[in-house]
């Protein structure tokens, strides 16, 4: 299931909790710690009672043996960044929307439905603040294990429409 801007920053919540340091990245025993939007109740389950009866397959536990597989660093630290696993899943079929849910998760604090844009446009929307750093971290996202053939890559060259420099000069 599609996770909501509410069961992401949970889990974002979850994730430093379990990150006592602060790093920002986990080992694969910290991150299968972490409950998870998509669990069912029904993760712990017990084996079965006569051992004649092949045992099930733990298809929730499989995932997240696959996620941090696909989103674990790349320079064989066998860590993960949750920021940047939890960007991946804010997809939406809404591209607004799915900007929002990113921008919530690099900042760490919900955002306003992208419906207060349209208020916000006739004065009568709420204000909020979007730091640049969140706004870069989610234009990027994808940089570290793209390289530079990445197209949202942070560069310094003046002639780049995403480069650092123009966002912030748009900024």
């Amino acid at each position: 299931p599609t996770p909501t801007q509410a069961s992401l920053l949970d889990a974002l919540r979850r994730f430093r909790e379990v990150d006592g340091r602060g790093r920002g990245k986990l080992s694969r025993y910290e991150y299968l710690k972490v409950h998870l939007w998509y669990f069912s109740m029904a993760h712990n389950r017990s084996l079965p009672y006569d051992p004649t009866q092949p045992l099930t397959y733990d298809r929730e536990f499989s995932l997240r043996q696959a996620f941090f597989h696909v989103f674990k660093e790349r320079d064989g630290s066998e860590k993960l960044d949750f920021v940047n696993f939890l960007l991946n899943f804010c997809i939406d079929d809404d591209p607004v929307r799915g900007v929002f849910r990113a921008l919530s998760i690099a900042t760490g604090h919900p955002l306003p439905d992208p419906s207060v844009l349209d208020e916000a446009v006739e004065g009568e929307g709420e204000d909020f603040e979007i730091p640049l750093e969140a706004f870069i971290k989610v234009l990027h996202l994808g940089k570290a294990s793209l390289g530079f053939t990445h197209r949202f890559r942070d560069t310094t060259d003046p002639n780049d429409a995403l480069s650092r420099d123009r966002v912030l000069r748009a900024y």
